[in-house]
This record gives structure tokens, sequence and C-alpha cells, in this order.
């Protein structure tokens, strides 16, 4: 919480000087966690972040680098390739654009965030899937899917709920890990191991849920008169 974070001799963990650390005090504001990102370590603290590097003999902050945008979770922060997010302590969804950051989330995405009591049960992770990339953001009753390969496609966030059956309105899935060619998932209910699969007809053994919603319809102040409704359905 004092700003200081720490680091271990080449190849040895266990073995910490305790004159090895450094402190981010471009603004003491506490440390929230250290993120390693394309051979730099972010220092995400409560207000601001702070890029450091190694010189070779230790870690020092990059140039006079302080981005004016905190952490709220630490467990929000992922990484997508090149690209670095987390929920900043406004509860708005950042993306870093160098040693900047863009807004990347909607209102109703915002508005989850803001509804969360506790932002240490917030999580967020990545995956690829079929070409397009995705960032993950999770909450005790909600989740939400921001898909980077559209969003750069249409030019603005794409988001996107995703549920679980018999889970309220949360996605059993929790952190993912490319192994061998597959997407390992883990399980936010219990210790479960599952494999991301196209073909697969259901989840963990429940049901996939999909949602329809009709486009927004009126005729205010007369009333409107739905003829005939047509469903055609294919399992998948």
């Amino acid at each position: 919480d004092d700003g200081r974070f720490f680091w271990s001799a080449v190849d040895e963990a266990t073995d910490i000087n305790s004159l090895d650390f450094a402190e981010a005090e471009g603004n003491p504001d506490g440390c929230v966690r250290v993120f390693a990102h394309l051979q730099e370590l972010w220092v995400f603290g409560f207000e601001s972040i702070e890029v450091w590097f190694d010189d070779g003999t230790s870690f020092v902050r990059r140039g006079s680098t302080v981005i004016p945008k905190g952490c709220i979770g630490k467990h929000t922060i992922a990484e997508l390739d090149m690209d670095l997010f987390w929920v900043g302590n406004d509860n708005v969804v950042y993306a870093a654009r160098g040693y900047g950051f863009e807004r990347v989330s909607t209102h109703a995405v915002e508005k989850a965030i803001r509804e969360t009591t506790d932002k240490n049960e917030i999580i967020g992770w990545t995956y690829f899937r079929d070409g397009s990339a995705f960032y993950v953001l999770s909450g005790p009753d909600w989740t939400w899917r921001f898909n980077r390969t559209l969003s750069r496609k249409v030019g603005k966030p794409v988001w996107t709920e995703r549920y679980s059956y018999d889970n309220g309105d949360r996605w059993l899935a929790e952190y993912a890990v490319q192994f061998l060619n597959e997407w390992i998932i883990g399980n936010n209910s219990d210790d479960g191991l599952y494999r991301l699969s196209a073909d697969a007809f259901g989840e963990a053994g429940d049901y996939l849920v999909w949602k329809l919603r009709s486009a927004p319809l009126h005729a205010y102040p007369k009333q409107i008169c739905i003829d005939r409704l047509h469903l055609d359905f294919v399992t998948g």
C-alpha cells in the first residue's frame, strides 16, 4: 500500500535483497498491482500509473512518465498481445495507447462496474477465438465481453453480455490459457477446467443460453399490431 515493489535475484525468486526495491512516487498514491507488459513494468496505483524498465542493474522509471489514471481493482488488469486493459478509478474500462489511455467501455458496462460494491471481485481476462480477440470482464452477478476485433472494424466499442444457465447473469468462464492449440477455461463455481470448442452443444454439462431482443418499435400515441411472427431455430 505504500507504493513499493521488490525484485528478486536473476533466476532465484526466493533471493530478495532488502535493498532491491523501488517506489512509485511520481504520484504517491499506493500500489494496486505491478504488471509486466511489453518488457516494461506498469505500476498501477489507485490514482495513477507509472512505467518502469530494467536498465541492466536495477529498475528505473521511464522518463517522467506518470499516467493520470489509476486502477480500481487488481484483477481487472489483463493483456491482449499489444493491448493492456484495466478498469480505472472512475469505473471506466481503459486500453493503453502508448503511455496514454483510451476509454473502451460503454455506459451499460460502466453502470455494472459502478454498482459492484467490492471492486476486487471484478475479474478481467482475455482470449482469442476464430480470428477475434476478446477482453472479458465479470462481476459477482454480471459478465460483459469486449470484442476488440469487431470494435476496430465498426469504429466503436462493441460489448455483449454473456450468461450461463442457472447462474444468474454471470458467465461461468473465468480465465483462459492456450495449451496445445486449445483454449482451456476455468470455472468460477468449481475447480473444473473446460475446453472451448465450436462443436460443443452445451456448457459444463448445462444448456447454452441465448437471449434475443426485438428491435425498438413505437407508434406513439397509437398502438402497434403485430400480425405474424415466424421463429426458425437451429440448435448450436
